[in-house]
């Protein structure tokens, strides 16, 4: 059997034997997927990383090594600081930042690529300076997990030294990139948005990608731009770095983004930006996007558009359900889909199906919300769901109002964007939430 067999089947210990290969792109290989598979306590997974990122002869391998450790958590970076440094961790959490910085003086730079991964999962500002130092490290494989940990960390103050970055070699170059586009701000993004027009299409392509890290509309127009470029990969990472937007988009601002995304998108060549669509709902790996994807082309694509209309009825059968929802709710917008979706609910009026369907999952969604313990002694009095009216069959619901009873001594904490973003997430439901509370008198 292959790694991959192996994997699929989550045959950790297969995994953990391949690590004896005398070919060092196996066990590279081999290395990432214990860090994808092992649990945190494996502790045979975490001895057999720890060999490979002490002794193997592959300098990648090592450096994978120290990354899977990483991914595990838990205590497999501490044993790897100890083992290369013969310390066990100890002390408060500034003595553990102060032991990790002097690390990244150490002559092994696998050392420095273990300092790096920890000071990155440490909540101190004072460590900021020093990965920012890590950036100018003499070996690639550091300057590179050093911009990603600065994209972890998302401090401005690494903007300056992440955009002498974007002319390093392309590992590094691609991380500092987007550790730019997870900072997201001006000065962090101005210089992604310039390189959108370089001469070279790998910067473009590097640029448009990272692009989609951003959790402001700042991008948008840019990117729609991209979708323009002679390259089709390069407008195909603008495509995805679109629906990457529409997927970090704080909460308080997901409207306004996801507005700005369809009126921009509007404007643009429909074949360049639904045809990339349409394949990202197909065949895309990620379910994020495909749900993104579906609810763009109710916006975008001509009711017309024989190959939109065929990926939202194929999407109708998806595993995920939100991902079925959406594109159910984009068939309803598109005027030319209304003949195939009356066939594919087999009798049923998209009318009865759909607005039952999504009342239902925005009640469970507050039902569930409310059951959380941070609220406990709320109550749901009542719900109201109010809708637009651009669809011809289903009036989508546009803004919920919720009235809540609350103890009278109860904090009045924040249940709006936290009914929100349950909607949002588990059910693919995007609303604004008003909250109503009432002063409720309990007996005994």
């Amino acid at each position: 059997m292959s790694l991959y067999q192996y994997a699929r089947a989550g045959d950790v210990e297969r995994i953990r034997d391949a690590l004896s290969s005398e070919r060092a792109v196996v066990r590279r290989r081999a290395v990432e997927l214990l860090g994808e598979l092992a649990a945190p306590d494996d502790q045979a997974s975490i001895d057999a990383l720890l060999r490979v990122a002490s002794d193997d002869a592959d300098d990648q391998a090592r450096a994978a090594a120290v990354d899977a450790l990483a991914e595990l958590g838990g205590t497999a970076v501490e044993q790897l600081l100890a083992a290369f440094t013969g310390h066990e961790a100890a002390g408060a959490e500034w003595v553990t930042a102060h032991r990790l910085a002097a690390a990244l003086d150490a002559d092994r730079p696998e050392l420095r690529i273990a300092a790096v991964h920890a000071l990155a999962g440490l909540d101190d500002p004072s460590t900021v300076p020093v990965v920012v130092d890590a950036l100018s490290d003499s070996d690639r494989r550091v300057r590179r997990r050093a911009c990603r940990a600065c994209g972890t960390i998302a401090d401005p103050r690494a903007v300056p030294a992440l955009v002498d970055r974007l002319t390093d070699v392309s590992p590094v170059r691609r991380a500092a990139a987007n550790a730019l586009g997870s900072i997201g701000t001006d000065a962090a993004l101005d210089p992604l948005i310039d390189l959108l027009g370089d001469a070279d299409e790998s910067i473009r392509r590097t640029a448009a990608g990272a692009l989609g890290g951003a959790s402001t509309a700042r991008p948008v127009e840019p990117l729609a731009e991209a979708l323009g470029d002679p390259s089709p990969v390069v407008r195909e990472a603008a495509v995805y770095s679109l629906l990457g937007l529409l997927s970090n988009a704080p909460t308080e601002r997901s409207h306004a983004i996801r507005d700005q995304v369809v009126e921009t998108l509007r404007d643009v060549d429909d074949d360049g930006v639904v045809n990339p669509l349409v394949e990202i709902l197909s065949a895309g790996q990620e379910t994020r996007q495909r749900r993104n994807a579906a609810w763009i082309l109710g916006r975008i694509a001509d009711p017309h558009a024989s190959a939109a209309v065929a990926a939202l009825v194929a999407a109708l059968g998806a595993d995920d359900a939100q991902t079925a929802r959406l594109a159910a709710a984009s068939l309803a917008a598109l005027a030319g889909a209304v003949a195939l979706l009356s066939l594919c609910l087999g009798g049923v009026t998209y009318d009865s199906y759909q607005t039952a369907q999504t009342e239902q999952d925005i009640r469970e969604g507050v039902t569930t919300e409310l059951e959380d313990p941070a609220y406990s002694g709320y109550e749901l009095i009542e719900l109201e769901v109010m809708t637009e009216t651009e669809y011809l069959l289903f009036q989508y619901p546009t803004t919920i109002a919720v009235t809540v009873g609350v103890p009278p001594d109860a904090s009045r904490l924040g249940l709006a964007s936290e009914i929100e973003t349950r909607l949002d997430d588990a059910y693919g439901i995007t609303v604004d939430v008003q909250v109503r509370y009432l002063d409720v008198e309990r007996s005994g």
